[in-house]
């Protein structure tokens, strides 16, 4: 896909509409989501329920003034007072209920839905997102979104009854004190329209932009506190937490001042205005009439205004929720802009050879091309060894092939079979891959190695530790394959973790080895058996390595140099020490540096 159509896919969800919100976010409930429209018709019940015992309270104030009172009377208005408001209380909870029910299964939905679409991307976007940012923009929205559909949904449907309903009852009894009362709320609710209006109003994702931004800041940085600690750069690594840090707390703090006036002036004109201006309009506009009525109506507006005020309080939030709903939905759809992965029918290939045919790649989002072109062939069981300068194209070839990415010219065949045309499963399944930055999970060194072969029995874990030569290692934990990596007081040096991974490997077995510097972080020793391991691993496997160090590779069957994103030399070691090209100077500094003592 290319940018100008991820830009657009971003500015359609940008301008995504509440309803197409709402959609979105019910379609994660599921079959459940006919919920919803359960509670809001139950809402909607609850919210005429509660209006129906103020009609009855104004009838018994104006019994209670009466010259003789009807007290019967006034006892079964006052019954019928209870029955409605408990009516609309058992109503609102039969609503928030069930609401309460659609948020979790949302919650989940969002949850477990975009975990499966995760699964559906190449593997290459993994790296280009800051998993702070994943996890916040997943797990942390998903949150976000249950206040909004539990509480939020249900006071839609006051959002179609309750003002028409208010309006009609402002104007039944008195038209001047319900002309009054409106003048509140409408007042009350202007003076809340600067919150969400004019340069506040992308509030809500400038807001979410800042947290995230602190989630992948704090994230990079408790990872980064080893290098920090021993390069002494605690001051200047901070930084970046600190400016995260500082943009939430200044963006947090800007709004809220400016927010707690309207809040203020909007609540004292939705909350009390209503008991000064009522007793000044009785003055100005109800001389001469009867005192009677003129109490009844008093009270009974005094009571319902307050009333309508929390309930149109109720409805303006959801504005708010509605706004972070969307927002929400934004980014969480906005992580899958670029297309997920398609894969095709084909069973693993009987032949393991690989062929790169004209292939050309760059980076999502970028324009330079990393691969320009490159074409050759691995057969099968051959190891070939890619060299070359930092940034020259080796690894983004490398990746390639398990479908890190997918290039944008150029084919990649496996077997004479392209790898988009393997079901994923088949594509994995054929290939084994070691890279210098892989780290083991915080489990078992059982589970740990089972990742190659989830079903694989203690006695072929401990084979594959046999031949990756790390039997000794796990022999030397405090309780051998059931040591958990990391729990404890239990740690691995880097040559140590790179054993472990090989055994994984060869527990696996498959027949395509894809290995990137995968001796980067070794000591000598664990170098040297590294090696060992990798001779016995490669045994008629075809291989792809990735090495700095020149000597892992001095046996492979062709060696290519790359630069700048083309290979420029090819063939065996001595091949190419005799052209005296770009590999025989190479060759030279390796020797050169391996001279040099301190």
């Amino acid at each position: 896909m290319s940018e100008t159509k991820v830009s657009s896919g971003l500015q359609e969800k940008q301008s995504r509409s509440s309803r197409e919100t709402w959609t979105i976010l019910l379609d994660y409930a599921g079959r459940w989501r006919w919920l919803i429209w359960i509670s809001m018709l139950a809402a909607a019940l609850s919210t005429v329920a509660g209006i129906i015992p103020y009609a009855y309270i104004q009838q018994i104030i104006h019994h209670i003034l009466q010259e003789s009172p009807d007290f019967p009377a006034i006892i079964q208005l006052a019954w019928r007072v209870v029955l409605f408001f408990l009516l609309s209380i058992l109503l609102y909870f039969i609503s928030l209920s069930l609401s309460h029910l659609v948020a979790f299964r949302i919650e989940s939905g969002i949850r477990s839905q975009s975990m499966e679409r995760f699964m559906e991307m190449p593997l290459g976007f993994f790296k280009n997102q800051a998993s702070g940012k994943l996890r916040k923009t997943i797990d942390d929205n998903a949150g976000l979104t249950h206040n909004m559909v539990a509480h939020n949904t249900p006071d839609l449907a006051a959002v179609a009854v309750f003002p028409i309903v208010m309006l009609v009852v402002f104007f039944s009894y008195d038209w001047r004190m319900g002309l009054t009362s409106l003048f509140t709320i409408l007042a009350g609710i202007l003076l809340i329209f600067p919150m969400y209006s004019g340069k506040n109003r992308d509030c809500v994702h400038n807001y979410m932009t800042a947290q995230e931004q602190m989630n992948a800041s704090a994230v990079e940085y408790v990872r980064g506190i080893p290098v920090v600690k021993v390069f002494q750069q605690t001051i200047y690594s901070f930084k970046a937490f600190r400016e995260a840090i500082k943009n939430y707390s200044s963006f947090s703090l800007d709004y809220t001042y400016m927010a707690r006036k309207w809040m203020l002036l909007a609540n004292i004109m939705v909350r009390s205005a209503v008991y000064f201006l009522l007793p000044l309009a009785i003055v100005l506009l109800h001389r001469g009439e009867e005192p009677i009525e003129i109490i009844c109506n008093l009270v009974f507006y005094v009571l319902f205004t307050g009333y309508s005020a929390s309930q149109i309080i109720k409805i303006m939030t959801i504005g708010q929720g509605t706004m972070q709903a969307t927002e929400v939905v934004n980014r969480i759809e906005g992580l899958f802009t670029h297309p997920p992965m398609s894969y095709g029918h084909k069973g693993e290939a009987q032949d393991h050879s690989i062929s790169y045919e004209n292939v050309s790649f760059h980076y999502p989002n970028t324009e330079r091309d990393v691969l320009s072109r490159v074409s050759f062939e691995i057969p099968q069981g051959k190891f070939v060894a890619l060299v070359g300068e930092s940034g020259g194209g080796k690894s983004s070839l490398a990746s390639l092939i398990p479908r890190f990415y997918d290039p944008q010219e150029g084919c990649i065949r496996i077997g004479g079979i392209p790898v988009q045309d393997f079901t994923r499963e088949a594509l994995m399944n054929q290939i084994s891959f070691v890279f210098q930055n892989q780290s083991l999970f915080k489990e078992t060194v059982l589970e740990n190695i089972r990742k190659g072969k989830p079903r694989a029995s203690e006695e072929e874990v401990l084979e594959a530790c046999r031949h990756a030569q790390c039997l000794d290692v796990v022999e030397g934990l405090p309780d051998g394959l059931d040591t958990v990596v990391g729990g404890k007081g239990v740690f691995l040096s880097g040559g140590e973790e790179q054993r472990i991974l090989l055994a994984r490997a060869f527990l696996k077995d498959a027949p395509i080895l894809v290995l990137d510097e995968a001796t980067a972080f070794a000591d000598p020793e664990n170098e040297r058996l590294i090696q060992a391991a990798f001779r016995e691993l490669m045994a008629n496997k075809t291989t792809l390595m990735i090495a700095h160090r020149l000597s892992s590779v001095v046996d492979a069957d062709r060696i290519m140099v790359m630069e700048a994103g083309k290979i420029v030399e090819a063939g065996r070691h001595e091949d190419l020490l005799a052209q005296g090209g770009v590999y025989a100077g190479m060759w030279e500094d390796f020797n050169t540096a391996a001279k040099w003592r301190i």
